[in-house]
């Protein structure tokens, strides 16, 4: 037991230090029964495709990935798709969906995002410069605080910058109309996590 727990830590803190970080961002239909064709054809090193796993609703579905790790300096990355009918889909921040066997839970792999930007749909605050009273950030869902990186000179617009992996993201409400192709831009750079405190941020 003590052998396995040793190999599991030593291969979290391996693997979650940049080795493995990419960048993954998803894009959901299904709860607004949106459908989207990806424009699968690699460009600007990233790939979507569509949610092959979740049988029946394929289409309603994409995911778009940079097919190997990403360096620990900012680098462009895009992917685009084309909704088949108007509606709402849900564009979500991520990371490397990563579980050794025998492991219960995803070893977080990190991935830091800034300059966010969106054709053929509206996407507001993508540099993260806007913040509530709370801390969190304008026009994205949730509570964002903790993903949040502020005042750093190492974003690369403006002072703040996000990090996200598979079990924190960061989540956009995109407003799509039938036909219209959506394009997302996006600079990413590998993270460890430690990019808020100095510390591994909590997962």
């Amino acid at each position: 037991m003590l052998i396995k727990l040793t190999i599991c830590i030593f291969m979290a803190a391996s693997i979650n230090v940049f080795s493995a970080s990419q960048a993954w961002v998803h894009v959901n239909g299904i709860g607004n029964k949106v459908a989207m064709k990806p424009v699968n054809k690699p460009w600007r090193d990233m790939l979507a495709t569509n949610g092959n796993w979740i049988k029946g609703k394929e289409k309603l579905y994409v995911v778009a990935h940079s097919p190997k790790e990403i360096p620990e300096q900012w680098k462009q990355y895009g992917f685009s798709f084309i909704p088949q009918n108007n509606g709402v889909v849900y564009m979500y921040l991520s990371g490397l969906w990563l579980r050794p066997a025998g492991a219960t839970e995803n070893i977080p792999v990190w991935v830091a995002y800034d300059n966010i930007t969106v054709e053929g749909a509206e996407l507001q605050n993508g540099d993260f410069e806007a913040l509530d009273p709370q801390g969190n950030l304008n026009f994205w869902r949730g509570k964002t605080k903790d993903s949040i990186v502020i005042n750093s000179n190492n974003a690369r617009s403006g002072k703040n910058y996000v990090i996200a992996w598979s079990g924190k993201q960061l989540e956009y409400a995109l407003k799509v109309k039938k036909g219209v192709k959506v394009t997302v831009l996006l600079y990413a750079k590998a993270s460890d996590g430690t990019d808020r405190t100095g510390k591994q941020s909590t997962p």
